[in-house]
């Protein structure tokens, strides 16, 4: 899935510089929040990671957390 997604995206014009590959999605999401700055947009279709990033987001809430600031690391 990994390379049909980034076929597509160098299809609609983005660069290999544009693009990041991670080995797990647990570190995509984090590598996304990392990148995310106020106003934008994240879509995170997670499946293999998805109690660990649901707690995460559970984490982010509780702390206030802004796309901007630093990701907390996992408890």
């Amino acid at each position: 899935m990994p390379d049909l997604i980034e076929q597509e995206l160098l299809a609609c014009g983005a660069n290999t510089e544009q693009l990041e590959r991670v080995d797990t999605e647990w570190q995509g999401v984090r590598a996304a929040l990392a990148w995310a700055r106020p106003g934008d947009f994240l879509f995170l279709p997670i499946h293999a990671d998805r109690d660990l990033v649901l707690q995460l987001m559970e984490r982010l809430k509780r702390v206030d957390w802004v796309p901007g600031s630093s990701v907390p690391v996992r408890d």
